[in-house]
């Protein structure tokens, strides 16, 4: 999808717009128990419009978990999360979904639908609308933007993981909506197609939409987010710019690993480094 062609959506929302920087979602006081554990504790966070925020932090710091609450589909145990200024459990899930997109960290479907199937799936939310008008130049741009126009006709199971997970994203923005929720986005990506990825998220805040992204990579999240938001064990340790956050002595602490942290001396673009003893192991005598 094109910068140009994003658009706020104008139907019965949580906000009129949204205008420059009004907060379109987030969480106040939020805890969250899953098997009896405590996964998120006590987490406050507001994503506006126009900016790209990153949840990063070690396996188990509760990213996933944190933006699937966000989404609605996990409840709170204490504390509420909010579109707009408004309470998400009130709000009809109808409107929701034209809300917030949201792409999962692995798709999983039912029955062999063929790729433009399932970006046409993110058109459901405006069927009946007279948006719906509009669905077959919207699934045609996300199918070009995210560079499976090639794949339209393949039978889903059969596309390899960075396939997946570019259809997964073009069904996402495809959506249209004013919030844009993605879960390890670029995992199965190659170095090209994860940089045009970010690229078009950052497009898309640029017109005005909010972006939630869980990012394992911290070079790419130093490079594309706004903020940063460093979770470990189900907290916020750190929220904000990315030279603020990313820090080698707090992401050694947090990743219990020696990091290091260095800027590029041409593009001044920060690079996170694991520290690794290359030295190889001495041999016993015999």
């Amino acid at each position: 999808m094109s910068a140009q062609a994003v658009r706020a959506p104008s139907m019965a929302y949580p906000w009129d717009g949204p205008e420059p920087r009004a907060a379109l979602i987030g969480c106040e006081g939020l805890s969250l128990r899953l098997g009896g554990q405590p996964v998120l504790v006590d987490v406050d966070l507001r994503v506006h419009a126009g900016e790209v925020v990153a949840l990063v932090g070690p396996n188990g710091a509760g990213k996933s978990t944190l933006l699937a609450a966000l989404a609605g589909d996990l409840d709170p145990e204490q504390g509420r999360v909010l579109l707009g200024e408004h309470d998400l459990s009130a709000v009809p899930v109808a409107e929701r979904a034209r809300a917030r997109a949201v792409q999962v960290q692995e798709a999983r479907l039912s029955f062999a639908f063929r790729a433009e199937e399932v970006v046409r799936m993110g058109r459901a939310p405006w069927r009946g609308t007279r948006f719906a008008a509009e669905d077959d130049a919207v699934v045609a741009d996300a199918l070009r933007t995210s560079e499976v126009e090639h794949l339209a006709g393949r039978l889903f199971p059969t596309l390899s993981g960075g396939e997946k997970a570019r259809t997964a994203f073009a069904r996402a923005v495809g959506q249209e909506t004013a919030v844009l929720m993605l879960d390890e986005p670029t995992a199965a990506l190659d170095i090209r197609h994860q940089e045009r990825l970010l690229a078009e998220v950052r497009e898309r805040a640029a017109a005005g939409v909010g972006v939630v992204v869980v990012l394992h990579d911290l070079t790419l999240a130093a490079a594309y987010a706004d903020r940063i938001v460093l979770l470990a064990d189900g907290r916020v340790r750190a929220d904000g710019p990315p030279r603020d956050v990313l820090t080698a002595e707090l992401l050694t602490e947090v990743y219990r690993y020696p990091i290091a942290v260095v800027e590029h001396e041409d593009s001044r673009a920060l690079v996170v480094l694991p520290l690794r003893d290359r030295r190889s192991p001495q041999k016993e005598e015999s």
